[in-house]
């Protein structure tokens, strides 16, 4: 029994001697892993903060380029907003001389129509004096008639 409980000690102080070694060689490889991690998570981060610093400059640039189109599209809307209004203006200025000028060809026609009216008066008084003239003269003529046809007629006897 005495073999074997020698054989038992030196079984365990083989495994507290494996223990140990195992912890110290795990230990070392331990920290050898947790420097490869570290500098990897530094690499990460620098990783990262050169994307951040991309992706700042692409915002900046992106921002840049929004507030160029909103000055843009403010320049070109006021741009429409005073051509809209110009045409507004000269469509009233258009509005008012047509008023204008259909103001005056009304005055035109009417004073036309007065003309007429005064050339169809003037006329009816001359075409009135004209038959007044010649029934006179057809009057005189027929008294002249008579007075020849009275002559002829004593000079005959």
């Amino acid at each position: 029994m005495e073999i074997a409980g020698w054989a038992g000690i030196l079984a365990s102080l083989l495994g507290l001697a494996l223990t140990i070694y195992g912890v110290f060689y795990n230990g070392r490889a331990n920290r050898m892993l947790m420097r490869s991690i570290e500098a990897d998570i530094q690499t990460a981060r620098a990783h990262i903060e050169s994307f951040q610093a991309q992706a700042d400059r692409q915002h900046e640039a992106t921002r840049a380029l929004i507030e160029s189109f909103q000055a843009q599209t403010a320049r070109q809307h006021e741009d429409t907003r005073a051509l809209i209004e110009s045409f507004q203006a000269q469509t009233a200025r258009q509005h008012e001389n047509a008023q204008a000028l259909l103001a005056a060809i009304q005055a035109d026609i009417q004073t036309t129509r007065n003309l007429i009216e005064s050339f169809q008066a003037q006329a009816l008084r001359q075409h009135e004096d004209l038959i007044a003239f010649l029934r006179e003269m057809d009057r005189r003529h027929t008294e002249i008639m008579a007075r020849l046809g009275e002559l002829l007629i004593t000079s005959r006897k």
